[in-house]
């Protein structure tokens, strides 16, 4: 992976991030399927659900400025699509493990 697609989180904070999202999904995830660019994530629709997504997602962006996180809310399903580029899909499947 190029620096330029390297992740700003210190390893320690890397690893915390990684274990939230994993409790998350643990927790609240329906399904994961592959989408070009990277994969598609449906969560549970509740309220914490789609707030703890929005502060994660928010938070990636700002360490991972080379991927992007698609949030969308319904009333049966919460959908996160997380894509970058070829490059960074050993670190999309990492985070999203």
């Amino acid at each position: 992976m190029s620096a330029s697609l390297a992740c700003s989180l210190a390893p320690a904070d890397h690893a915390q991030r990684t274990r939230q999202l994993a409790e998350l999904a643990t927790r609240a995830l329906r399904d994961r399927q592959p989408i070009p660019g990277g994969v598609r994530l449906r969560f549970d629709p509740t309220a914490t659900t789609r707030d703890e997504l929005r502060r994660l997602a928010a938070a990636e962006a700002e360490c991972c400025p080379f991927l992007h996180f698609d949030l969308m809310a319904g009333d049966e399903t919460v959908v996160l699509d997380v894509t970058g580029p070829g490059e960074a899909q050993p670190l999309i499947a990492e985070l999203l493990a």
